[in-house]
């Protein structure tokens, strides 16, 4: 693995750094908090002119047709400076759901509008009280004829206001994997939005369906296509949350170095004295491990090699490595640290969201730790001691509940 970025990616680096510190700074991501919008578009439309909406879409549909190591630096640039952008869930996700199981009508209508800005899709995947793996998609999508009736609850979707499609995860039968995806048009009747609170205080939303129908022409590939085309693109999704991850950290850590320097006490700079010295030394090594993780998982995915349980071992890292520097940047700002008015609570707060985000930290585990344990099922402090019956997820090989008796998740955990 060559760690030496290309003059292209670095000049890529240079010019997204620039753009965002000129237009995205803490006064933006302040007024965004809570707004249902979530996202500046001055912001989106300049990464639109620039080229950067389309950065790994294929060409034929008017991407740039770049890889992941591209997209790792844009994510890095994004998390650094906080943007909340549609980028990830649209421009990633249900762009490359589309790529994975559309059909090339589905494709030629929404792709190039994807790469250009002109639309936005947004993923209903997570349910309520329900695991974020197969065996917790329970809405139901009942073929009715030439349609399906879309009917129960879905949480946690970004930026839905903004949405001209929804890509909907259904149930269409009895396996775990019988799960299709539907292109939904939010605005049809029996879809209800509505704008919940969430910590990092982005734009999240509930989606509740009734009795919703939708053409089977909006079904992307066949009624069992959904999830496996949902884990593809996660594939990409979670190498771009990683790096926004790495970003944010990065930041973080120089914040808390910054103001270690200029806080005299004692007639001393607080970053002198070894109990803040030394943890912030060790978290600048674990930083830069996380980084390379990052880098070498977008790099042999760049390679066309089978890196899956790497990239969730990324993204855990990342989301780890994150939370425990925004974490240790409030001890060094002491109390004035926990005060809205410091910027460095805004990373803080992401950075718990975003572990919990495309995949918690047990789901990662588990997907790490199944290839190496030939698939055998896992077993929680719960189900060990009989409270759970056993769902085999066959996608990761755990064991998982069965659908309604669930406790808790780490969606519930917002």
């Amino acid at each position: 693995m060559d760690l030496t970025w290309t003059d292209e990616q670095q000049a890529l680096r240079e010019a997204v750094r620039g753009f965002l510190e000129e237009r995205h700074g803490p006064e933006v991501v302040r007024k965004l908090e809570d707004d249902p919008t979530g996202f500046a578009r001055p912001v989106w439309d300049g990464l639109a002119q620039m080229d950067l909406l389309g950065l790994c879409l294929p060409e034929e549909y008017g991407g740039s047709g770049m890889g992941a190591l591209e997209l790792v630096v844009l994510h890095e640039e994004l998390g650094r400076a906080l943007v909340s952008a549609p980028h990830l869930v649209s421009n990633v996700i249900a762009a490359e759901m589309l790529l994975a199981a559309g059909s090339d009508e589905q494709r030629g209508a929404w792709l190039p509008r994807i790469a250009t800005g002109g639309a936005i899709l947004t993923v209903a995947w997570h349910e309520p009280q329900r695991s974020d793996g197969p065996e917790g998609v329970a809405l139901t999508g009942k073929a009715d004829g030439d349609a399906f009736r879309l009917s129960g609850t879905k949480i946690r979707l970004p930026f839905a206001s903004s949405a001209d499609r929804i890509i909907v995860l259904a149930r269409t039968g009895d396996a775990p994997t019988d799960i299709g995806a539907f292109l939904l048009d939010p605005s049809g009747p029996g879809v209800t939005l509505t704008h919940t609170t969430v910590l990092s205080s982005e734009a999240e939303f509930q989606l509740d369906l009734d009795d919703v129908e939708v053409a089977a022409t909006d079904l992307l590939g066949d009624p069992g296509a959904g999830w496996a085309a949902l884990e593809a693109a996660l594939l990409d999704g979670r190498i771009a949350a990683a790096a926004y991850a790495i970003g944010g950290a990065r930041k973080a850590l120089d914040m808390q170095v910054a103001y270690a320097k200029e806080r005299v006490q004692f007639d001393k700079p607080i970053g002198s004295f070894q109990g803040l010295a030394h943890p912030i030394a060790d978290l600048a090594t674990e930083l830069v491990g996380a980084e390379v993780l990052v880098w070498q998982a977008a790099w042999r995915r760049d390679q066309g090699e089978d890196v899956a349980p790497l990239i969730h071992l990324a993204k855990y890292e990342a989301c780890d490595v994150y939370k425990r520097v925004t974490k240790q940047a409030q001890q060094v700002y002491g109390g004035i640290g926990f005060t809205r008015a410091i910027d460095v609570q805004l990373y803080t707060r992401r950075a718990k969201q975003l572990e919990l985000s495309w995949g918690g930290p047990g789901r990662m585990l588990e997907a790490v730790a199944a290839p190496e344990l030939d698939g055998t099922p896992f077993v929680g402090i719960t189900s060990a001691f009989g409270g759970f019956g056993a769902g085999k997820d066959p996608a990761i090989g755990s064991v998982l509940p069965p659908s309604g008796l669930l406790e808790h998740s780490d969606t519930d955990l917002l």
